[in-house]
């Protein structure tokens, strides 16, 4: 990217993340640090809000023009939200039809008026299996607790019960397999549990839920459940 589209995706990454490092920016921008510096110079010499706090921050009062994708950007994208192995899901689906709407307003004025985003890229969508209604159910409400930071109790099959101890990380899609990734808070083990052995799960209020990290357990074995 040229220095104007580097100066402009800074101020973009900044008001997404919230905070980056010199050594962030400088990895994707694809540049050296010195000329993240001399970037971020620039910006403040154009009275942009940027500041230092254990990182570098944008001000929430900045403001940035409309999203501007390229047509090779918006076929890309629309590829992305069209053959997503999330469409098996009627709850993700609805979500990314949303998604694209609200992409296809915010274009400038040239690119409004579409109906859809992308459409010289084809392809088969990914075999993932469909989901159950019971399935999808348990869907939206693991995505409720991932982006809300919710607590949650998971009922197994046959009567059983998650201990507590257990925390849930993700969603998970493997080839036709959903399931759903949960750690061991006592050992630090990771395990998937799949959708079609849970019987329920309970939103039980604020809490911490483990996130993944790069660590992994010390005997790196997964748990039966």
């Amino acid at each position: 990217m040229n220095r104007t589209d580097r100066l402009l995706f800074i101020c973009r990454l900044l008001k997404a993340r919230k905070r980056a490092t010199l050594k962030e920016l400088a990895f994707e921008c694809h540049v050296s640090r010195r000329t993240i510096y001399r970037d971020l110079t620039s910006l403040a010499g154009l009275s942009i809000p940027i500041y230092y706090d254990n990182g570098y921050r944008l001000s929430g009062k900045a403001s940035l023009p409309p999203i501007g994708l390229a047509e090779e950007e918006q076929e890309l994208l629309g590829f992305c939200l069209k053959h997503s192995p999330l469409k098996r899901s009627p709850h993700f689906r609805r979500r990314l039809k949303d998604i694209e709407i609200k992409i296809l307003s915010a274009l400038p004025a040239g690119g409004r008026g579409k109906k859809e985003l992308g459409r010289s890229l084809v392809g088969p969508v990914e075999k993932a299996a469909s989901l159950s209604r019971h399935e999808d159910r348990l869907v939206a409400d693991i995505m409720k607790a991932l982006t809300r930071n919710r607590t949650v109790q998971i009922s197994l099959k046959k009567g059983r019960r998650l201990p507590e101890h257990f925390r849930l990380v993700n969603l998970r899609i493997r080839g036709k397999r959903w399931s759903l990734g949960v750690i061991d808070t006592d050992n630090n083990r990771s395990t998937a549990i799949a959708l079609e052995n849970i019987a329920g799960l309970r939103l039980v209020g604020p809490g911490a839920l483990s996130r993944p990290g790069r660590r992994k357990s010390a005997s790196g074995k997964r748990i039966k459940i």
